[in-house]
Order: C-alpha cells, then sequence, then structure tokens
C-alpha cells in the first residue's frame, strides 16, 4: 500500500508502518515509522523479534518513500513492553 493508506491504517489499528523492501534488515529486524500527531515527530522503532529494542525520531522519508507502495503494518508491542529509558526522551509517551 502506499505511504497514506498505511498511515491512516496505522493510526486506526494502532500498528506501526514499515517498508517491507527497504525496512528490513537481514529479515530479522524491523524499522518501523510510528506516525503520531505531535508536532515531535514520527517516531522509529527498531523492532527485532517483535520486542522495542531502541526509539529513534527524526525520520526523513527519501522521494522513494514517499512513492513506494510496498508499504505494510507490524504490530506495535504495548508500551510497556518499550525501553523504558528510551521512552522519557519523547513528549508523545510523556502525556
Amino acid at each position: 500500500m502506499y505511504i497514506q493508506e498505511a498511515a491512516e491504517k496505522a493510526v486506526r489499528e494502532n500498528k506501526m508502518m514499515f517498508r517491507k523492501n527497504g525496512m528490513q534488515i537481514y529479515g530479522k529486524i524491523i524499522i518501523g515509522i510510528l506516525p503520531t500527531d505531535s508536532y515531535a515527530t514520527c517516531l522509529i522503532a527498531k523492532l527485532k523479534e517483535g520486542k522495542v529494542v531502541d526509539i529513534m525520531c527524526h525520520w526523513n522519508p527519501t522521494s522513494n518513500d514517499l512513492m513506494a507502495d510496498d508499504w505494510e503494518l507490524v504490530d506495535r508491542p504495548p508500551q510497556k513492553e518499550w525501553p523504558e529509558d528510551k521512552l522519557n526522551r519523547f513528549e508523545i509517551f510523556n502525556t
């Protein structure tokens, strides 16, 4: 699906989105995008075996990302399973 469809569905279903062809590393790690309504930016979660191992911000999509039709959704792990020390850095989790 295209990025707009993936973002709408991810928000509606409380999931994360990723590009199947561009955001997997060795098939085991997925870089998931968490769309937010925060002006802080979208969050990027590094998922390994379904668990969040790192959280980053300031994702800058390429033109290829914006035009791609290979966006998919992945389950968003419950917040209690995210690394606590990393969650505190983001306003979206502190409100």
